[in-house]
């Protein structure tokens, strides 16, 4: 009787459960269980931890996170600043040349209308407008020109190496249609990757990652069009698709 009288001292909100041998009122039974819960919400929050990190669309999720994160590391890491000044230091530098370069000779003393500056017409210090963009001496004409190219005879000379069709017939042949819909689709992908970055001031001089960079760029898209009208020239000659069926 004194141990009774000890736990009803100590717990009167249990004393008649204890006496009894049973809980005789909700107030005591959560008293009893109240310990027991926090170890209970603890144990549902590391299960639901456990299925969220099995859960495999999350692991899809987290990955494809992951990879757009270092995507995106890894193009800032290209990035180059160029300067008012940098620009001025290169115009001053090679302003005859480059005039010779944009329109064949170097013009006459007085004929400042073609080209702009240099500083006037790039998107890094000009007129970043859809019309200086794509006037004669903007950025975007040659920088499209050379990648749509790229892209063409890479394009032509794939479906040859499949189909063993010239340029013509992959154009004007059965299923043409579906191959210059796909095509059509590629230029509008090129186009707008590269109109974006000239829209925010970037030109393809902005950009280097180990040997690639503009000028490498530049020549790689001016061989692309000169091979790609050589190669139409040499099948309309031959009179078939100049690669035969690899695969």
């Amino acid at each position: 009787m004194a141990s009774v009288a000890a736990l009803q001292t100590a717990l009167p909100s249990t004393s008649y459960a204890l006496s009894k041998g049973h809980l005789g009122s909700s107030a005591s039974y959560a008293t009893l269980a109240a310990p027991a819960l926090p170890l209970r919400s603890a144990r549902r929050a590391s299960f639901a931890c456990r299925a969220a990190e099995n859960n495999p669309v999350k692991q899809v999720q987290k990955a494809a996170s992951n990879a757009t994160e270092t995507l995106e590391k890894s193009v800032e890491g290209t990035k180059r600043d160029i300067s008012r000044s940098d620009v001025e230091s290169h115009q001053q530098s090679g302003a005859g040349d480059e005039k010779r370069s944009v329109v064949g000779s170097k013009p006459a003393p007085g004929n400042d209308q073609l080209p702009r500056p240099e500083v006037e017409r790039r998107p890094e210090t000009g007129d970043k407008s859809f019309g200086s963009l794509f006037a004669f001496d903007g950025a975007a004409p040659e920088t499209l020109n050379n990648r749509l190219a790229m892209t063409g005879i890479v394009a032509a000379l794939s479906v040859e190496a499949f189909t063993g069709l010239s340029v013509r017939d992959q154009v004007l042949g059965p299923g043409g249609f579906y191959r210059v819909g796909w095509f059509l689709f590629a230029v509008a992908l090129v186009t707008t990757a590269s109109l974006f970055p000239l829209s925010k001031g970037e030109s393809p001089d902005s950009r280097k990652n180990g040997p690639f960079d503009g000028k490498s760029e530049r020549w790689n898209g001016r061989l692309a069009q000169l091979g790609f009208a050589a190669l139409i020239i040499t099948e309309i000659v031959k009179g078939s698709a100049l690669l035969p069926k690899l695969f």
